[in-house]
């Protein structure tokens, strides 16, 4: 159904311009950016060092054994902000890959980063799905 109406844009969480109705702005093609966004991250990952992600990962897995809930920060504490990296925006590819591997999933919670070369940006909140009280 056509919305007749002008579109008022605002900022929405991840500093996208959204429609106040919810429409994309006009010309968008969402699925242009998801392909273009698993491009690069494609492309990210493929230039990372297999090592680097390895480790990564099992910083993941350690953090989703040992919290229900988590994000990068926790991961970072314990692989180490020193650590060599070619890229750090392949920390998305790793996630994504944990995801894939059923260790954790998305919540639609964002808190500011405690990391200073982060400058407070909001970051993603995951849950384990390997998380066992003991």
């Amino acid at each position: 159904m056509a919305r007749n109406h002008v579109h008022e844009y605002a900022v929405n969480y991840l500093g996208r311009p959204i429609c106040v109705c919810g429409e994309t702005k006009p010309g968008w093609n969402p699925a242009e950016g998801i392909a273009a966004r698993d491009a690069a991250i494609a492309r990210v990952d493929a230039a990372t060092d297999d090592g680097w992600k390895d480790r990564a990962l099992e910083a993941v897995a350690d953090c989703a054994r040992q919290f229900p809930t988590f994000n990068s920060d926790h991961v970072w504490s314990i692989l180490g902000d020193d650590e060599p990296n070619s890229d750090n925006r392949a920390f998305g590819a790793v996630m994504l890959k944990a995801r894939k591997e059923k260790l954790i999933e998305p919540t639609d919670e964002f808190k500011p980063s405690n990391r200073k070369q982060v400058h407070r940006n909001p970051i993603r909140t995951w849950k384990s799905l390997v998380f066992q009280e003991t």
